[in-house]
Formats: C-alpha cells, structure tokens, sequence
C-alpha cells in the first residue's frame, strides 16, 4: 500500500500529514496531531532567531533565499515518504519544512512593507494575507482531487487480492 507516495510537494504537508499518519501509519488522530509538533518545532526556532538576527542586522535577502531552499528541500523529502519511512526521518524532514517556512514567512511582510509606500503599507500586507489563503486553497483543493482519485483507485474490492483493506476486516481476522 503506498497511497500518499509523491504527494506531499505543495507547500502545505500539515494539511494531508495527518491523513498519511492515520491511513498509512495507523495512528490514531490524536497520535497523528502531535507527530506532526516538528513542523511548529521548526517554525518557532527559525522565526524566532532569523526575526532577532534581521532586527539586528537589517539584512534579510539571504534569509528568504535560505528558507526556500530548506521549504523545497523538506518538502522533495517529504514527496519520499511511504508506510515504512523512519518516523525520525520524517520529523527530520518536518523540522527542515517548518525551518523554511519560519525563515521566510514574516520576512516576506517585511519585505513587501519596505518595498511599497508608506501610503500603501496596509494593501500591501493584506495582498499577502490574501494570496497566501488564496495559494493554499487552490494547493488544498488541487491536491485533495489528487489525493481522493488516488486512494479511489487503490481501493479495490478483497476478492480481488489487491487494495486496501478495511479496518474491521483486519480486526475480525484477528
């Protein structure tokens, strides 16, 4: 059973990590939330020391760069994952796309605020508000669609030696 292999590449692993630690893993949805506190982990370290270093220095160009580069390298990592993968590998690749997010998330206001006038500082802002809700719900829906044809398509009927197998299946033949 591999449903959630390469699917992870959209920016917003939160969302189907969750899915994949339940389905996948068998966890439990409890279990699930708190395999995923890496990600915060991640995200509060690198906010945190990268919005004191650019209080400090005013620099913030390599920054941006620096948590692209960690955001795609989590998330080509996270699109490797299967039922077998390490759960430390995984919080590994967690921490490197929360660190990611954290490096550019409040520096991308920043950003946009010393970039537009002083006039237009609050459309500026609001325009990333916005097309942040906007890109992750295209990314949500597009890769929910994904998601819902993939798992329909490995669902297939226990006769037939193949698919996923249900639950209480599982617990009856035990």
């Amino acid at each position: 059973m591999r449903p959630f292999r390469n699917r992870h590449r959209d920016g917003r692993p939160a969302v189907f990590l969750s899915q994949y630690m339940q389905i996948a893993r068998g966890k439990s949805p409890t279990e699930s939330g708190l395999l995923t506190i890496p990600t915060v982990v991640g995200l509060l370290f690198a906010s945190t020391i990268v919005g004191r270093i650019v209080s400090r220095t005013g620099r913030y160009k390599r920054w941006m760069v620096g948590g692209a580069i960690s955001l795609t390298v989590g998330l080509l990592l996270m699109g490797t994952l299967d039922e077998t993968t390490s759960l430390v590998e995984l919080a590994a690749f967690m921490v490197l796309v929360g660190a990611g997010v954290g490096f550019m998330m409040q520096n991308l206001v920043l950003v946009t605020q010393n970039t537009v006038g002083q006039r237009d500082m609050g459309a500026g802002s609001s325009l990333i508000a916005f097309f942040r809700s906007l890109g992750g719900a295209i990314g949500v829906s597009a890769l929910g669609a994904v998601l819902a044809s993939k798992v329909a398509s490995d669902l297939k009927a226990p006769e037939t030696g193949g698919g996923i197998e249900l639950a209480t299946e599982q617990a009856a033949a035990a």
